[in-house]
């Protein structure tokens, strides 16, 4: 079985496991961006389909370097839970709160 057919397979079987499916049209001319579709018809030779990706959460933060320098930084959630920004010894304060894009 080809890797085309193994990721169509699993992107239907995400469909019925519950997942929410994107689909754009295929198109030479111009780009369009994957839009939530919750009925899907597989019409795999005219139209893309992919498993809606999470969302990225991030938020931006101030450090102090050792030059005394600051800088701009940015984690994600994921990074948060394992690191802490907040225990760096550079870390001076949280620049806003939680931000949230989808790619």
């Amino acid at each position: 079985m080809c890797k085309e057919t193994k990721d169509k397979i699993a992107i239907m079987q995400a469909y019925i496991a519950g997942s929410k499916i994107q689909s754009r049209v295929q198109r030479i001319d111009s780009e369009r961006e994957y839009i939530d579709n919750p009925d899907p018809k597989w019409g795999w030779t005219q139209i893309d389909y992919r498993i809606k990706p999470d969302p990225i959460k991030y938020r931006n933060y101030l450090i102090k370097d050792l030059i005394n320098q600051y800088k701009f930084c940015v984690i994600s959630d994921q990074e948060q839970e394992v690191y802490n920004a907040e225990n760096f010894p550079s870390f001076v304060k949280w620049l806003g709160d939680w931000q949230e894009v989808e790619v």
